[in-house]
């Protein structure tokens, strides 16, 4: 299904930016394609890091994936304080 609404954006656009939805209780993150897709990647490799028996280098991928993750979360919860406290 696709459809136009009107968003409100905040900050500056990047590979993520941060928004709210009309009718949703809370802001989102908009993810590029390409940077969602890097994120994909990063989790299945660390998952073929721990399935041939190396869990340390897959801790390793999955502490990148975790602080990816945490820096949009951080950036959505900073750019979007005003209007969602």
């Amino acid at each position: 299904m696709k459809q136009k609404i009107l968003v409100t954006a905040y900050g500056e656009f990047g590979n993520n930016a941060s928004i709210h939805i009309p009718g949703r209780n809370n802001p989102a993150s908009a993810i590029q394609k390409d940077t969602l897709n890097s994120v994909i990647e990063d989790l299945r490799a660390a998952k073929h890091l721990l399935v041939t028996g190396n869990p340390a280098d897959a801790e390793d991928e999955l502490d990148g994936v975790i602080d990816r993750l945490n820096d949009i979360y951080e950036r959505l919860s900073l750019e979007t304080r005003v209007d969602f406290p």
